[in-house]
């Protein structure tokens, strides 16, 4: 059990005949027992609880009802070291603590309580390994999402400059015609200048040719195929 990634938890509980207050404020003391002289050695719950909180940083919580049953609460921190190398620190405590036990002349058969003890090391370094596995399947999930959202940041950013270039196109272009149209259009008013000048001269001619016609038919009442041929009598005169 893994309470937000940080402690390992393991809990152990029976329906024996529990502990009273008395027997429960010495559980930790070193070789204390209720078994019978030759029955126990009182060192089980002391290596626990030097393998748990003194080396590891955990806890141990218990909970005893007389005739009940007891259980027992393990925390142990997460952290980063190698599993190899948590291994090899509880074998070597398991070992001095063995060594300590034979110089006080206490029985060999501890030795079964100290495999007992490395089993259960050995059994939170291989939970604790899993959870580095997991831990670090976490991160690789992590870091393909990272890298997918950069990925569609670039793929944003990339579209976002075909866009400005296109832009850019269309204005070099827009900017040129308008240089275009500003050179062209002095000339283009001088040419207009030039035709709403002309208009009152062109006016008057027209007037004065509209008189002229008028005069001419008044005083001059033929028709054109008579004008015509008078033009060409006179012509012939002066040949």
């Amino acid at each position: 059990e893994v309470r937000e990634k940080t402690l390992v938890t393991i809990s152990i509980s029976d329906n024996g005949m529990g502990m009273n207050e008395e027997v429960q404020e010495q559980i930790f003391d070193p070789l204390f027992t209720t078994k019978p002289v030759g029955k126990g050695t009182g060192i089980g719950l002391t290596i626990s609880y030097q393998i748990v909180v003194e080396k590891h940083g955990g806890s141990i919580f218990y909970n005893s009802k007389l005739r009940e049953g007891s259980k027992f609460v393990i925390e142990i921190p997460i952290h980063e070291e190698q599993s190899e190398t948590r291994l090899e620190k509880a074998e070597r405590q398991a070992e001095k603590l063995a060594a300590d036990l034979r110089e006080l002349g206490i029985d060999p058969d501890q030795n079964a309580i100290v495999k007992i003890a490395l089993k259960q090391a050995d059994e939170i370094v291989k939970l604790n390994s899993a959870l580095q596995k997991s831990e670090a399947r976490e991160r690789e999930k992590s870091t393909e999402a990272r890298e997918r959202e950069k990925s569609a940041e670039l793929e944003e950013t990339l579209r976002k400059l075909e866009f400005a270039k296109t832009q850019l196109i269309k204005s070099e272009q827009t900017s040129r015609d308008g240089q275009l149209i500003v050179g062209i259009a002095p000339e283009i008013k001088n040419q207009i200048n030039f035709i709403y000048a002309k208009i009152p001269a062109v006016n008057t001619y027209f007037n004065d040719l509209m008189k002229l016609i008028k005069l001419y038919q008044k005083y001059y009442n033929l028709s054109v195929a008579e004008i015509q041929q008078e033009i060409e009598e006179i012509e012939e005169i002066e040949i």
